[in-house]
């Protein structure tokens, strides 16, 4: 057994490397090996419909900046969760949708565990300290729980490597992580991140000296991501989602106490046989440190230095902050309703834990003790993922369409389908614990459900709707299905519920709406033909005196042309582009092309050139 150890001192670099392995494929079994994906509401909703239509418009040119198949047409470039610039983005069209997940849930645990790693060789710990940073910030069920939603994960992701490159005191790379994590989708941990620089830097003793890499690396992630945020604002301006919430729900997805308790000193196995505390969405509330982890976390931040005690501090006031309308006072916070829900806390406090608890191993000097641990404290976050946290589904969630969408075979390319708020209710309050209650509630084709299949919808969920589309859907809700409401909207089926069958829900229904409006419609009922449509930019030839209607969703950047000269764009029904053409016969051209956009790329591109130019100075002055 000596001789052993001896042998595992000597060797242990590489047998770290093999263990860690083995351990990050033992962890993720079922999506490696078994072909099955976590499902939930998010996944599918936003993250499959997401990934389809970012691979479909990948064939066509200035594709990353309008989306026909939700809301009648929405910004996608501007909207973060679409990951429109993220670079793992690009390659989906080579991979399937599972191929492309096993990719991306493996490279960003390795972002976490490797600059987690890294971070704290830099502080010169041993090996096994950088372990346990590795696997307490890679494989903690928070992780695990944010594996159903990949903006949450990839932004997550980022954290390390943004503290590295800050305790490195290298701006420009800090101000690339930040560009990147701000690229991955979930603006509210970029926030958070923020605030986590900001503390991070503190907790120096040198913090002085860490105030001016940070704000370059700030400025600098302005700068790169600015071809992404500028559009956002935009896109901000015009969406009836308001950029603070409402008290009412800022309230929502708050940690109950007892779920906070559970995830800090009940061992996994036990957490197995326990019901839920709550109803509350696993992937928002979902986190698991356990009793190990608590023990080092707080022997660290006891014996800890300045940095230990700034960290420690920081992540019990998040753990009290996730606790949001359970702690009395939280509604009386200013600003927080900027971070959306109080749940969302829990990132900076599995972070700066994971941070103290792995200094603590430093401090024990003894091998057998801090590899037994290391080895126990991996045993309780593999068995973590025993049980099902979640729902794992198989390839059926990947490639068979719901039922009522195969129904709808004979739809055109350009036909609409409009999904009754009476089946998002009724959805709502199906039970779904199991694999077979998700394809129960495929079979309804909810909301953004579609899109994965190659539906265009009128409403889509996980989007920032427009004003002016939320006003215009309430005008469907209560229009009757003949309405010439639906024919503007290019409403090909209207999908509804009829009560009965002791169901509280009914049986779905599919209405077929026989005469449509096509993509591009003159008013007077003049002749257009020729039309041409690519996302983004529609054409036809037309006929004229009259007024020419595009059947998309108005947003700032909508242009129209005749004969190649701009004419003025008005609204149709208050919600869609509309042009006047004169007597004769007519090209017709609109486009989207937000200002927004070439604002940011313009910011962008110098931003980049004068990175390269500083990197080309710095190269002559120290070759």
């Amino acid at each position: 057994m000596s001789e052993f150890l001896n042998q595992a001192r000597k060797r242990k670099g590489l047998l770290l490397a093999f263990f860690g392995l083995v351990y990050l494929c033992s962890y993720w079994r079922r999506l490696l090996f078994q072909g099955l994906i976590p499902i939930d509401g998010d996944m599918l909703r936003l993250v499959q419909p997401t990934w389809v239509v970012g691979k479909t418009l990948l064939a066509h040119g200035f594709y990353f900046l309008w989306d026909p198949y939700r809301n009648m047409g929405h910004p996608f470039l501007a909207s973060p969760p679409n990951e429109a610039f993220y670079p793992l983005r690009f390659l989906s069209p080579l991979l399937t949708f599972i191929a492309y997940e096993k990719v991306f849930v493996v490279f960003h645990v390795f972002l976490l565990s490797t600059f987690s790693f890294l971070l704290f060789r830099r502080w010169e710990r041993g090996l096994l300290a950088c372990s346990a940073a590795a696997i307490g910030m890679g494989f903690n069920g928070f992780v695990f729980s944010r594996a159903t939603v990949n903006i949450d994960l990839a932004s997550l992701a980022w954290i390390p490597a943004c503290l590295y490159f800050l305790d490195s005191r290298k701006p420009f790379l800090l101000g690339g992580a930040l560009a990147l994590q701000w690229m991955a989708g979930l603006p509210t941990y970029s926030l958070l991140t923020g605030l986590a620089l900001i503390v991070f830097s503190f907790s120096m003793d040198d913090w002085k000296g860490m105030l001016l890499p940070l704000a370059k690396g700030f400025l600098f992630a302005l700068g790169l991501a600015a071809v992404q945020w500028i559009p956002f604002l935009e896109l901000m301006r015009e969406s009836a989602r308001p950029l603070f919430l409402p008290n009412s729900l800022a309230m929502d997805f708050s940690l109950h106490p007892l779920e906070l308790i559970r995830g800090l000193v009940y061992p996994s196995a036990v957490l197995a046989h326990l019901n839920p505390v709550t109803a509350s969405d696993q992937a928002v509330v979902g986190f698991y440190l356990g009793p190990i982890f608590t023990l080092l976390f707080l022997a660290g931040w006891v014996a800890g230095g300045r940095r230990e005690k700034v960290f420690g501090a920081a992540a019990l006031l998040a753990f009290v902050l996730s606790l949001g309308h359970y702690t009395g006072f939280y509604r009386f916070l200013p600003f927080v309703n900027v971070f959306r829900f109080p749940a969302q806390w829990l990132l900076l406090a599995v972070v700066f834990s994971v941070l103290v608890a792995a200094s603590a191993f430093e401090r024990l000097r003894n091998f057998r003790l801090r590899m037994t641990l290391l080895v126990l404290l991996s045993a309780d976050f593999f068995l973590f993922t025993v049980p099902l946290h979640t729902t794992w589904g198989d390839s059926r969630f990947s490639f068979d369409a719901p039922r009522q969408l195969m129904l709808m075979k004979d739809i055109p390319p350009e036909g609409r389908v409009f999904h009754a708020d009476a089946v998002t209710r009724c959805t709502q309050a199906l039970s779904l614990n199991t694999q077979e209650d998700w394809i129960k509630l495929m079979q309804w084709s909810t909301p953004s459900l579609g899109v994965s299949y190659g539906v265009h919808e009128v409403s889509s969920r996980h989007q920032l709707p427009s004003k002016r589309l939320v006003a215009f859907v309430s005008r469907l809700e209560t229009a009757p299905a003949s309405s010439p409401l639906f024919d503007a909207a290019g409403v090909q089926k209207i999908i509804t519920v009829s009560a009965g069958n002791g169901s509280p829900c009914g049986e779905g229904v599919v209405i077929d709406r026989l005469a449509p409006k096509a993509r591009v419609f003159s008013v007077q009922g003049n002749r257009i033909d020729e039309i041409h449509a690519d996302p983004g930019t529609v054409s036809c030839r037309a006929d004229g005196p009259g007024e020419i209607v595009l059947s998309e969703s108005w947003f700032p950047g909508w242009k129209a042309f005749v004969d190649g000269n701009a004419v003025p764009v008005s609204l149709f029904e208050e919600t869609f582009p509309k042009i006047a053409v004169p007597a004769g016969r007519h090209d017709v051209l609109f486009r989207y092309r937000p200002l927004s956009f070439f604002i940011g790329g313009w910011v962008t591109g110098l931003t980049l050139l004068f990175s390269a130019l500083l990197f080309l100075i710095r190269m002559k002055k120290h070759p």
